[in-house]
């Protein structure tokens, strides 16, 4: 069995397979210890990956030790994917990981998936799996949080889709403005995208993928564990044959 660990901005998600089948998901707000250790012994797990935006951490040391041929994720890690980007260095491992999600999922079939999480990432991988490359944008609670902590007198707004397109007081102007907007910018990225790539499959995932499926008004796959799905991927890919 595998233990594949994705540690993002804001939480930590862990996932156990057999194979390619997601037999256990968790998620926390912290990475801890000695609840991956547990899992170790619970699911006889075989080896390790783990994607994380922190920098060195000698607690994810310690968990990658307890089983020769783990991977902690960065750009030298062997992919079944190929990479058409300048600078692979700097590509987030979630969008790495999306990226061979999609196309373990759907090969030979184009993708453009998004990640709607902290950030909105738009991307496309070819069905030949090339990673053509995609944009970054700010999610939804980042735009809300910039407007607070960034002005005198906006207030913070939850994040809330309203059905009135004209804001009807400040609160709903800023929920409108950021909701809204990161809708129609993803809506309007999809169509330019469509045209490139007409018979490419829309895929989905992350913490507000949720509220975009819902409005944006197209035929989407939305899986809210891709990244998780892509790690288990590389991580199976690496345990095979030699490549």
């Amino acid at each position: 069995m595998q233990l594949c660990v994705d540690i993002g901005n804001t939480r930590v998600k862990s996932g156990v397979f057999e194979n390619s089948e997601l037999l256990l998901l968790e998620r926390k707000q912290e990475f801890e210890l000695a609840f991956h250790q547990n899992l170790l012994d619970k699911f006889a797990i075989d080896n390790i990956i783990i994607s994380s935006t922190r920098a060195e951490d000698p607690e994810l040391a310690a968990l990658l030790k307890t089983r020769p041929g783990s991977i902690l994720l960065d750009h030298a890690t062997p992919l079944p994917i190929t990479l058409q980007y300048k600078t692979p260095h700097t590509l987030g491992k979630d969008r790495l990981a999306a990226a061979v999600a999609c196309f373990a999922l759907f090969p030979g079939e184009d993708c453009i998936f998004i990640d709607a999480g902290t950030c909105i990432t738009t991307n496309v991988i070819s069905g030949q799996g090339v990673f053509l490359g995609g944009n970054i944008s700010p999610g939804v609670q980042m735009r809300l949080k910039a407007m607070h902590m960034l002005t005198g007198k906006l207030p913070l707004a939850e994040i809330q889709y309203n059905d009135e397109v004209l804001g009807q007081d400040t609160m709903m102007a800023l929920q409108n403005g950021a909701v809204r907007g990161a809708i129609y910018e993803v809506s309007s990225f999809l169509n330019k995208c469509g045209e490139m790539f007409p018979s490419a499959r829309i895929v989905l995932t992350g913490g507000d993928a949720i509220l975009f499926a819902k409005h944006l008004k197209i035929k989407i796959f939305a899986n809210p564990n891709l990244v998780l799905l892509g790690l288990n991927e590389i991580l199976r890919f690496n345990a095979g044959p030699k490549h």
